[in-house]
């Protein structure tokens, strides 16, 4: 599982990785996690990469604000699979989050018994929609989600995955695609 942090304050972040870690070790889970410290380096690095399985946010980020991050994943990019979990020292922002569809809202500090509830509920949610389409195209790696995908079609090379957001396009073959 893709996991990004993005909270200006640097001991959050090493507090978030170390308990996502001991998560790792505790529950035999796999994570690959990346860290920034701001939305203005978050945004190109998502546009460049794809968005992460999970995303802890901090909302009172300089600059790009997380409200402003969240919306720009969920209305620029059209992507509804990333799980964005707010962070904050402060729970007068919650009303505002709720036009990006977080799947969660926390108070800092964090703390290891509410970052271990927290993981365990995402994993359980993440397997039942865990089965994705995996492709790479020009560079960007995407996940789209089996319940998602319309149809595929096959001309040559040239595979196209329609969903009910657009239709993405990749080179491969049909027959790689059955055997995922």
């Amino acid at each position: 599982m893709k996991i990004l942090i993005c909270d200006d304050e640097k001991g959050t972040c090493s507090e978030l990785e170390e308990l996502l870690v001991q998560y790792q070790a505790v529950k035999g889970a796999e994570f690959q996690i990346d860290i920034f410290y701001s939305g203005e380096k978050l945004l190109p690095y998502l546009e460049r990469e794809g968005c992460p399985d999970l995303l802890f946010l901090d909302i009172a980020l300089p600059g790009v604000n997380g409200v402003e991050v969240g919306k720009w994943i969920r209305q620029e990019l059209m992507n509804e699979q990333t799980m964005i979990v707010y962070i904050s020292s402060s729970s007068s922002y919650a009303m505002e989050l709720f036009q990006n569809r977080p799947f969660q809202f926390l108070i800092k500090p964090i703390g290891r018994k509410k970052l271990f509830a927290l993981m365990d509920e995402i994993l359980k949610v993440r397997g039942r929609d865990m089965r994705c389409l995996e492709f790479q195209h020009k560079g960007k790696s995407y996940r789209i989600p089996y319940g998602k995908i319309l149809y595929l079609q096959s001309d040559r090379r040239k595979l196209s995955v329609v969903t009910l957001e657009g239709t993405y396009e990749f080179y491969g073959k049909l027959e790689e695609m059955e055997e995922k």
